[in-house]
This record gives structure tokens, sequence and C-alpha cells, in this order.
């Protein structure tokens, strides 16, 4: 009668260990395919309704986008329209570019640029302007993918 309560438990603490033991290793893999999907560029666009460059820009990054030189990649409106700086810088944090925009814009928030923020480094690896077609656009986007 103890042989069969024995195997009975063992059964059920090894069954159990099992289970455990896999855990880790499928948290892992988790872990693994989140660092591979998440995005290591994050295009961030300063932008604000007043600000004729943006007028010019935002339509190239738009047929930028719709050509696919986004896919893997994040994009942020940053919107300095009302001129508030620290609605602003919070935005950023929220998107989790602050650090990287707050040290490549310094004290002056300027408008009309799309900046291409490492995520990895926290840092502006390329950035695109209104001179820019949209062509030279997703290679600037192409080459922050590749710098990163």
């Amino acid at each position: 009668m103890i042989k069969p309560i024995f195997l009975l438990i063992a059964t059920i603490v090894l069954g159990a260990g099992a289970a455990f033991a896999e855990e880790p290793k499928s948290a892992m893999k988790d872990k693994a395919m989140a660092e591979i999907k998440a995005p290591r560029v994050t295009a961030v666009m300063v932008y604000a309704d007043w600000c004729s460059s943006c007028k010019i820009l935002d339509p190239n990054v738009t047929k930028a986008k719709e050509a696919g030189a986004f896919e893997g990649i994040d994009y942020v409106v940053l919107d300095y329209t009302s001129r508030d700086q620290e609605a602003f810088f919070g935005a950023a944090d929220e998107a989790g570019v602050g650090p990287a925009v707050r040290a490549h814009l310094a004290d002056e928030i300027k408008t009309g640029w799309l900046l291409l923020v490492d995520n990895d480094d926290a840092r502006v690896v390329g950035k695109a302007v209104k001179s820019m077609s949209p062509e030279e656009i997703a290679g600037a986007v192409k080459s922050a993918s590749l710098a990163s």
C-alpha cells in the first residue's frame, strides 16, 4: 500500500518539477522574442502647426512611411504647437525618447525635424529635414536602423 502512494507522490513532485524547469526556459524565449521585436530606432517628428518647415517635411515623411521605410520603426510626433516646453519634454519622456531629444535639442526646441533615435543608446543617430525627398528620408531611416 505504501508503494502506490509513494509512486503517486513521486509522480506529482517530479511532474511539478518538470513544469518549473520549463518555465524559465519559456520566459527566456519570450524575453528573446521581445528583444527581437522591440524597435531599435524611434523616428521622432518635432512638429508644430505654425512651422513652415514642418508643412514641407511632413508630407515627405508620410510618403516614406507609405513606401514602407518605417517598417519595424516606432514613430512618434512631439507637438510643440502650444510652445509648452514642459509638455513637449513630458511627451518625449512618455514616448521613451526624452533623454535623446533633450540632449539633441539642448535648451532650444526647434521644429521641422525628424530625429532618428537609437533606443538602446538614447541618442540621435540621424535626422531628416525639409529639403529631403521621401527617398532620402527612407535612406536616412534605413541608415539609422543599421547604425543602431
